[in-house]
């Protein structure tokens, strides 16, 4: 679970303005049949066997900045990663 934090870290610090308040792994279910049918169809060159979803909390600038509301709290805002037997987390999609 910790590359996939990293992942997701990594890709948050692309966002400019942005603070992040927490990451929260929801739950072994993440792995079900209909999620990874579901990733699989996000990346179809891949034949992914995990699925992991992180939910997270985090304030958007002060001042408007691309898709973000000026100095909101955003909560649960989903994270969905995959990877195939034994590789490295990818992550895929993001958002509500």
């Amino acid at each position: 679970m910790d590359k996939a934090i990293e992942a997701i870290k990594k890709e948050f610090s692309t966002w400019e303005g942005c603070e992040l308040h927490a990451i929260k792994y929801t739950s072994d279910d993440c792995s079900s049949k209909e999620n990874i049918k579901y990733v699989n169809e996000l990346d179809e060159e891949k034949d992914f066997t995990q699925a992991i979803i992180f939910v997270s909390d985090f304030h958007s600038p002060k001042e408007a900045i691309g898709a973000w509301e000026e100095d909101k709290k955003y909560e649960d805002w989903n994270w969905i990663l995959a990877r195939t037997d034994g590789g490295e987390w990818q992550l895929l999609t993001w958002g509500y």
